[in-house]
């Protein structure tokens, strides 16, 4: 049963999903699952555009152009604005992921304020941590997407500016603030 729910904004590039990826052995490797609101987005664009999945979880991949001159974070962008418009559920996105059997669950993408509404709303007992990553040299583009949460107030920022060991030491602290106990975890891969 889910009883953390991690929700870490930022711009795209900022670093969240490293930074969420740096979380999970700090909660134990198998007490903790990174997720995604935009997982069933990809998804979708993915098939209905021909596209490779893997190309839509990258940077690099997301601002590779598709035959109609988009780019594939645009194409993104449309598909969800549009299901949201289709379906008149500015949470469509929430309802759709599904919570893992772990007592943590990070979500890496928090772009909305409807997500964590809908999070709070569908998971009532769990602890939601919201966190900010900054990075100062991430100049973010004028979608909206990209500003809703701009003047949200955060449990937690992390400045996402030095290195992994400093971003893993502010994420340590973040946890000591919360009274969280860091685990030492075994890979996944070595059992």
């Amino acid at each position: 049963m889910v009883e953390h729910i991690w929700l870490f904004s930022g711009y795209a590039g900022s670093g969240k999903d490293t930074a969420a990826q740096l979380l999970v052995p700090l909660l134990g490797d198998f007490n903790a699952t990174i997720g995604s609101f935009a997982g069933a987005v990809k998804d979708e664009v993915a098939a209905l555009h021909g596209i490779p999945r893997h190309l839509l979880d990258s940077q690099q991949g997301k601002a590779q152009f598709h035959e109609s001159g988009l780019t594939y974070r645009q194409l993104l962008i449309e598909h969800a604005e549009g299901e949201k418009k289709r379906t008149q559920n500015p949470s469509i996105w929430a309802t759709r992921i599904q919570a893992p059997p772990t007592s943590h669950w990070i979500l890496s993408d928090w772009r909305f304020l409807d997500e964590l509404l809908h999070i709070r709303f569908r998971f009532p007992k769990a602890a939601i941590h919201t966190v900010r990553i900054t990075r100062p040299s991430v100049h973010p583009s004028n979608s909206y997407t990209e500003h809703e949460l701009d003047s949200a107030i955060f449990d937690t920022v992390l400045d996402n500016s030095g290195s992994l060991l400093h971003l893993t030491k502010q994420i340590q602290m973040m946890l000591e603030t919360l009274q969280i106990p860091l685990m030492v975890s075994t890979s996944k891969e070595s059992k």
